[in-house]
């Protein structure tokens, strides 16, 4: 990615002032918890429309046209969300704020340094600040929230403590620091939970849901052409085939020799131990990334790599499963390295154990690693286009599409036939069905009202999840409206995507061009992405290409 004119300047030191380092700077400590900080950044983004559609009328490029107007486009859509979906004022989101913060600075490589029980220091020393001033953000409390705080403040302080212990690894000098800052975070806790009992949850409501009206308009942001009625048919058809699809893989499957019967066995079998377990994933993440290169469909930016990491004890209630942390850069002697950390939480001796199968850890590697969410993440970290990169990492507009791409990539790899693919392709339908019961529940809860009791059964009983995993997951939903959706539809749109520049004998771009133009390009919308894949088409046409 180019870097933008200098006429945007003044843009450009906007975003950078706003900018958010998941590695860790001093705007780490988040600010957006009570109602004057929801105004102010209303405000403020109100103030950057204005600025990017100046930028945009100004520029005579026309890949800055298109970044740009995605920037309105993103700014339109929080503004709607702040606006009008409001869930600062429905839920205390602060305690997940504080969480997702210390996630951050946790996964940073060198979180276990200086700069790391720096940036927690002041985390401490501002939740009293941060829990006070979100208590003036809750206009409209709805009860299924505000419960599901209070249950998670109650281990906040706890938690807190495993931080401090593990962020400053059992430094006596460090520990001292910590120690009247977490008794008034302590404190505090306390006191914001007595409020939530006594205050707030007596006087809560009941209607979280968005209704029809609302969700249809939020759709329209992301999903121009569908609707809800044909999004629920999709997602049916979509859950029966799956469904169906399963039951055949335990036939034998005369034409390919393959009884498939073995498959479903073997989508069972999982290692022994968590330490092989971590060997496991460890050893997939970097067999799947070799494969990928030798398929010659992807490229890989210089000096990058996967940490895999045990899950810190204070994080295991947030991340039951694995998930990736996030990709940092550092520079070191004016090269750039590029890192993702994944987290795998211990699962013991629980059900969870099997959500560990071979198979799977296959395909997560396939979906975090490569070609999936860490590879477009590490392709943006070394974006030299400001607004291009702010865009990626800071607005809702693009998250659907990491989904998409994360789900693309699954399929590309099977169908490639990598190794031990008719194992992936099991587990992969299993996944499938769950994203279809996912699109299905987050209308029937947003739009039908469904009950939260009724949408846990029917995920329970569609997906075999666990019930205390399947009501982690609806409460998710509650509180997510539509961006769910990417799960399911995130794919077609790569397809379509695809089959305008590759398969299209008119269009000459190869299939590994095009995987490496998306990666540059990044989680911006597919209308966005269509555009600027249709410049640089171009571009090859023009230099004879």
């Amino acid at each position: 990615m180019s870097s933008p004119s200098s006429q945007h300047y003044p843009l450009k030191q906007t975003l950078l002032k706003w900018s958010m380092n998941p590695a860790g700077t001093e705007s780490l400590v988040p600010d957006f918890t009570g109602r004057d900080a929801v105004e102010e950044q209303c405000y403020a983004l109100k103030g950057l429309m204005v600025q990017a559609g100046k930028a945009q009328a100004d520029s005579e490029n026309n890949f800055d046209k298109i970044i740009l107007n995605t920037l309105k486009d993103a700014i339109h859509i929080e503004l709607y969300l702040l606006e009008n979906v409001c869930l600062w004022q429905k839920k205390p989101t602060v305690v997940v704020n504080i969480v997702n913060t210390i996630s951050r600075i946790l996964s940073n490589e060198n979180f276990e340094m200086e700069p790391g029980f720096l940036h927690f220091l002041k985390l401490l020393n501002r939740i009293p600040e941060l829990l006070q001033d979100s208590k003036t953000a809750l206009l409209k409390p709805q009860t299924i929230w505000v419960e599901e705080v209070i249950n998670s403040i109650n281990t906040l302080p706890t938690f807190l403590k495993e931080v401090a212990t593990t962020i400053s690894g059992m430094n006596s000098r460090q520990m001292k620091i910590l120690e009247a800052p977490l008794k008034s975070a302590s404190r505090a806790c306390i006191d914001y939970k007595n409020w939530l009992n006594q205050k707030i949850l007596p006087n809560s409501f009941d209607d979280w849901a968005l209704g029809k009206d609302k969700y249809s308009e939020l759709l329209s942001y992301f999903y121009s052409n569908q609707d809800i009625d044909s999004i629920s048919e999709y997602a049916e058809e979509t859950l029966n085939n799956t469904t169906q699809q399963l039951k055949e893989f335990s036939l034998q499957d005369e034409t390919r020799g393959t009884n498939r019967n073995s498959i479903v066995t073997t989508s069972f079998k999982h290692p022994e131990n968590f330490q092989d377990i971590l060997n496991e994933y460890s050893q997939s993440f970097e067999n799947v990334k070799q494969t990928m290169l030798e398929l010659d469909l992807f490229s890989v930016p210089d000096n990058e790599k996967i940490v895999v990491t045990p899950t810190p004890e204070c994080l295991k209630s947030f991340i039951p499963f694995v998930r990736l942390g996030g990709t940092f850069t550092k520079a070191v002697n004016k090269k750039i390295f590029i890192n993702g950390r994944i987290w795998i939480t211990d699962p013991g001796d629980s059900p969870m154990m099997k959500e560990h199968s071979y198979p799977a850890i296959l395909n997560t590697a396939i979906h975090e690693g490569y070609p999936g969410h860490h590879l477009m993440n590490a392709y943006i970290q070394i974006s030299d286009n400001p607004i291009h990169k702010y865009i990626c990492q800071n607005f809702s507009i693009g998250k659907g599409v990491e989904e998409g791409w994360a789900h693309y990539a699954e399929t590309v790899m099977v169908a490639s036939k990598i190794q031990d693919y008719e194992k992936i392709e099991y587990t992969q339908l299993k996944n499938m069905k769950w994203r279809a019961a996912r699109a299905i529940l987050d209308i029937a809860l947003q739009v039908e009202q469904m009950p939260v009791e009724q949408a846990i059964s029917r995920l329970n009983q569609t997906t075999n999840f666990p019930l205390n995993a399947a009501k982690r997951e609806v409460m998710m939903y509650t509180q997510n409206p539509v961006y769910l959706l990417s799960y399911l539809f995130g794919i077609d749109q790569f397809n379509e995507l695809r089959s305008k520049y590759v398969d299209n004998p008119s269009n000459s771009m190869s299939i590994k061009e095009f995987h490496i133009n998306v990666l540059r390009i990044g989680n911006v919308p597919y209308e966005s992405m269509d555009k600027i894949l249709e410049i640089q088409h171009n571009q090859t046409i023009a230099k004879g290409g």
